[in-house]
């Protein structure tokens, strides 16, 4: 490795870390803003690339399909 690539390295290995030990202690409500879903008292996602059969034939409806299915 050369100097750039490790110090690139070390870097983005110190800032995961940071994140990982600081990810914990954030608290539900500041992390789920929006009032968004959330399992165990932490907020969950969807990744879009999930629903790529569905997104060619009605955009609008799978989205708003996804949307209702944040109150349940």
């Amino acid at each position: 490795m050369t100097d750039p690539v490790r110090r690139d390295l070390l870097r983005t290995s110190a800032i995961l870390t940071a994140a990982a030990i600081a990810a914990p202690l954030l608290p539900p409500s500041l992390a789920s803003a929006d009032g968004g879903p959330t399992v165990l008292g932490r907020p969950v996602g969807l990744q879009l690339y999930s629903l790529r059969q569905h997104f060619p034939k009605d955009v609008p409806g799978t989205l708003a399909q996804v949307y209702g299915s944040r109150s349940a």
